[in-house]
């Protein structure tokens, strides 16, 4: 897993279908067919910023 925006491909795992990128400090959740991609702002709370299908 590389993440969508930087292409680091150093990503902390959160979870399953939840990972984490400290250069972009983006949440990144796959689940189903589905990419989607949070910004996490200082009091923790995530924000959706892209929602997107993967490519199959």
């Amino acid at each position: 897993m590389e993440c969508p925006v930087c292409g680091n491909q150093r990503l902390g795992t959160l979870g399953r279908i939840r990972y984490y990128c400290p250069y972009c400090n983006l949440e990144i959740v796959v689940k189903d067919s589905m990419l989607e991609i949070y910004e996490i702002k200082e009091d923790g709370e995530l924000i959706l910023i892209k929602q997107e299908k993967m490519a199959s």
